[in-house]
């Protein structure tokens, strides 16, 4: 149903529905395109699931990349060939809403509650605050923010601002990691790497 690496820490109660899902977790009913097409959620190295977030993997499956965080009631549904692709170092916050398929560009961070449409394509380290949408087909470019209620409100960074933006993310995520492996198995039971397919 769902592979990751020993170093990802995904925790017992995320959800994922469809018939993918299904396919994946019957290993002896399995089509060929399913076993060919890989898991329905693939979770790359030291990134983290929280619980209660949910996968709808009926169209297309979900690829995270490797240092991502996923939050609680986040909703992803992966549609169309390539589904949902979430690049290295992105960090989606609760209550967000992706709908497949789309792209995501390492070093981005969706805020709580924000969306994003079929067919958007977000750049590297792009942000989208709090309960702003990025439309369906939709192409935003690197290191772009979308800011308050007016859909066009954006600021493009660049030089010096552009730079300490990429270089203290990153060590920001590491550090969240770091914290949240020693934290979420305290307070929530994680999936085994040597359980699943």
């Amino acid at each position: 149903m769902i592979r990751f690496p020993d170093s990802a820490v995904v925790a017992d109660h995320i959800s994922i529905h469809g018939t993918r899902a299904a396919a994946a977790a019957d290993g002896a009913g399995a089509t060929a395109a399913a076993a060919e097409a890989g898991p329905p959620v693939s979770v790359g190295e030291s990134s983290v699931l929280h619980p209660r977030c949910k996968f709808y993997v009926e169209h297309g499956p979900v690829v995270i990349g490797s240092h991502c965080i996923v939050s609680e009631l986040v909703e992803i549904t992966g549609g169309g060939a390539g589904g949902v692709q979430i690049g290295d170092y992105c960090h989606i916050e609760p209550k967000v809403v992706i709908t497949g398929p789309c792209q995501i560009g390492a070093g981005t961070t969706l805020r709580s509650g924000c969306r994003v449409g079929r067919g958007a394509v977000l750049g590297d380290n792009c942000r989208v605050n709090a309960l702003c949408v990025v439309g369906d087909g939709e192409t935003v470019p690197a290191l772009t923010v979308i800011f308050g209620p007016d859909p066009h409100q954006r600021r493009q960074l660049s030089g010096a601002i552009a730079d300490e933006h990429v270089t203290s993310g990153r060590d920001v995520m590491d550090k969240h990691i770091d914290y949240l492996k020693q934290t979420l198995p305290k307070y929530s039971r994680m999936k085994q790497a040597k359980q699943t397919q």
